[in-house]
């Protein structure tokens, strides 16, 4: 088994517990009462050269390594200069907060890569992503997306 000091050399990033990351805690104050420290979370501040990947408290980093392989897909949107603030706007505004979110666009390639990897189902990932996302895009329109990258 690969260490986290080998996971991190070998992707560029650091992983990181979340409570002890200041910038999940301030941002778990901001979305509170949502339960944002029990998930795995993937960010890069503009002046990061590296994307951190926060794990909750009572996991260890290397713990869910199908969880690494998608947050992974995030470390990939944060990697241009540009990254943070794409990803930034799109999870916070763009195009709109719900129905029509841009937290679809962030999200879609990272559980399609899940849905490739026997990870979950087509309907597992819009269920979750309609769920626990903010019905971030209508269900009927995450399926067509997905079913038609699959092919």
């Amino acid at each position: 088994m690969m260490s986290q000091k080998e996971f991190e050399d070998l992707h560029g990033v650091r992983l990181e517990q979340k409570d002890k990351s200041l910038f999940m805690r301030f941002l778990n104050v901001l979305l509170w009462p949502f339960s944002f420290m029990e998930f795995y979370t993937t960010y890069r501040l503009p002046f990061q050269k590296r994307a951190t990947i926060t794990y909750p408290k009572g996991q260890t980093a290397m713990g869910r390594l199908d969880i690494l392989e998608h947050e992974l897909g995030h470390v990939k949107q944060f990697m241009p200069w540009y990254g943070p603030f794409v990803v930034g706007l799109a999870t916070t505004l763009l195009p709109l907060p719900v129905f029509f979110s841009g937290r679809w666009l962030v999200e879609r390639h990272p559980y399609l890569g899940d849905i490739k990897r026997g990870r979950m189902t087509v309907e597992d990932a819009v269920m979750l992503l309609w769920g626990g996302y903010g019905w971030c895009w209508p269900r009927f329109l995450m399926r067509k997306w997905f079913n038609g990258k699959l092919k």
